[in-house]
């Protein structure tokens, strides 16, 4: 249950990361007095990179947390045998 909502609140906060990535972008090409030069395949690379880094932060905090359920349920086996 613990894994199920951390994962719930990961995918929030990767949706978030990924929308203010492209608020950045769409602002930074819209203000011409900062003189950007923003081309499409870079905002495509840094939603790009915004996806992935969510991805291997759930991944980071997943594992753990699947690990530690397998050692008490083998914990618990070995407690009943």
């Amino acid at each position: 249950m613990l894994c199920r909502w951390l994962a719930i609140r990961l995918e929030i906060m990767a949706a978030f990361i990924v929308f203010l990535t492209a608020i950045f972008c769409v602002m930074s090409t819209e203000i011409d007095y900062l003189k950007t030069h923003i081309t499409s395949s870079l905002v495509g690379l840094a939603i790009s990179y915004a996806l992935n880094v969510s991805c291997l932060l759930a991944l980071i905090l997943t594992i753990p947390m699947t690990s530690d359920d397998d050692v008490n349920v083998n914990t618990a086996v070995g407690y009943f045998v």
